[in-house]
């Protein structure tokens, strides 16, 4: 793979509350952030795409496991998705549904 971005679409409605000062935002957290050369954030209507393309540790068949902190109980305990895009610049890429779903 050469230079292989990692992309997640996520919901906005699942942004955890974050203090920053004396303030509340709504964000989402990820160790994506560890590296920030190439990280982006994408803002749409009701989603955002949290993506880095700076992953140098990131070898062929080797597990990688990436976090996104988000709030999960919003009040309405309903499955939802979130999209998991892999990309890079001498391959095809692929992009994955992922169903969250409360235990």
């Amino acid at each position: 793979m050469k230079k292989p971005t990692l992309a997640f679409r996520l919901p906005k409605n699942k942004m955890h509350p974050h203090k920053v000062g004396n303030s509340i935002i709504l964000t989402f957290n990820s160790n994506l952030f560890n590296s920030q050369d190439d990280i982006r954030l994408f803002e749409f209507a009701d989603t955002q795409i949290l993506s880095n393309s700076n992953l140098p540790f990131w070898n062929n068949n080797e597990d990688f496991t990436i976090w996104v902190r988000m709030t999960l109980d919003d009040g309405k305990l309903d499955p939802f998705f979130v999209g998991v895009s892999i990309n890079c610049e001498n391959a095809e890429g692929v992009t994955s549904h992922v169903k969250i779903v409360y235990p």
